[in-house]
């Protein structure tokens, strides 16, 4: 509602849905520079000036995971359908990487279908 009313700007401000999320104490314009954007991976530095959020205008979306120096970091939905981090003050490499589950699902029921065929193959071989 805030955003669709024009009382906030969203270049300017960040509005969270989750009420849990951490409070920031930057006053100043941080600099935020992409290394790396791919579309499962982005990379990016951040030069924060006081603690606050870095806010990628990509699509929140089940599967994707932060990283700030190399940490697991939570994302917040921001704005209502972009990704944020929460980032402290100072200099930090952020990271998002899409790993979605059902990759990790099927990727397993691959692995023991390949286990159960070569199975199935050694044992006709020493029967026949």
């Amino acid at each position: 509602r805030r955003l669709a009313t024009g009382e906030v700007r969203p270049e300017e401000t960040v509005v969270l849905e989750d009420a849990t999320a951490p409070a920031t104490a930057g006053a100043d314009p941080s600099v935020v520079s992409i290394g790396i954007d791919e579309p499962l991976r982005v990379e990016l530095l951040a030069t924060m000036k006081g603690d606050g959020y870095v806010v990628l205008a990509d699509t929140i979306y089940p599967g994707w995971r932060a990283t700030v120096d190399g940490l697991e970091a939570p994302i917040f939905a921001a704005n209502g359908l972009f990704r944020a981090v929460f980032v402290r003050d100072g200099s930090h490499r952020l990271r998002f990487v899409y790993r979605p589950r059902s990759l990790h699902i099927g990727a397993a029921i691959t692995a023991v279908t390949a286990a159960l065929a070569v199975g199935l193959v050694l044992a006709a071989v020493r029967r026949g």
